[in-house]
C-alpha cells in the first residue's frame, strides 16, 4: 500500500483524529488497524504514523546497529522512545498522545500527508508554512536529479 495525499484533519479535545477512509480497509488488512506514531527524527515539528509492521521492520534495523554513533544513537532515541502503538477506533480514529502532539505543534488543525509507506503529521499553519519555502537545489541528492517528474 503507498499513502498519498494531502488530508486537511481536525484534532478533537481529546487528540483525536481519523483516517482517511480511503486507508482503513487497507489499514485493516495489513496490520489489523494497528498503527504507531513516534516522533520524525529529522524534523522536530512532525510526527510519523506507520502501520505496525512497517515500523517494527524499521525498528528492528536500528536494534541491529548497537549503541553506534552519535547520530544513530539519536535518530533511534526519537523513533523508538517516542513511539506510541494505537488502534483505530470504529469511527477510524486514533488518539495522538499529548507530549508528541505538544512537541509537534499540533493543536485542533492538522496535515496528514501521506509519504510512502507511512504519513507525516504536521500543524496545519507549520505545514503550511513549509510550503512557501523552495528547495534548495544545492541539497537535491542524484537520486531526486535524475527523478522525471
Amino acid at each position: 500500500m503507498v499513502f498519498w495525499g494531502e488530508h486537511a484533519i481536525s484534532v478533537d479535545e481529546k487528540g483525536r483524529i481519523a483516517l482517511p477512509t480511503q486507508y482503513r480497509e487497507a489499514l485493516r488488512a495489513s496490520c489489523e488497524l494497528q498503527v504507531v506514531v513516534t516522533y520524525n527524527p529529522f524534523d522536530t515539528q512532525c510526527l510519523w504514523l506507520s502501520p505496525k509492521p512497517d515500523w517494527e521492520r524499521v525498528a528492528m534495523q536500528m536494534v541491529d546497529w548497537g549503541e553506534g554513533e552519535e547520530s544513530e544513537r539519536y535518530v533511534r532515541s526519537r523513533f523508538l522512545g517516542g513511539a506510541h502503538a494505537l488502534s483505530l477506533d470504529a469511527a477510524g480514529r486514533i488518539t495522538l498522545p499529548a507530549t508528541s502532539r505538544q512537541t509537534a505543534g499540533i493543536e485542533r488543525q492538522a496535515m496528514l500527508l501521506g509519504i510512502g509507506q507511512k504519513f507525516e503529521i504536521w500543524s496545519e499553519a507549520t505545514h503550511r508554512a513549509r510550503l512557501q519555502l523552495p528547495i534548495a537545489t544545492a541539497a537535491m541528492t542524484p537520486e531526486l536529479r535524475r527523478m522525471r517528474f
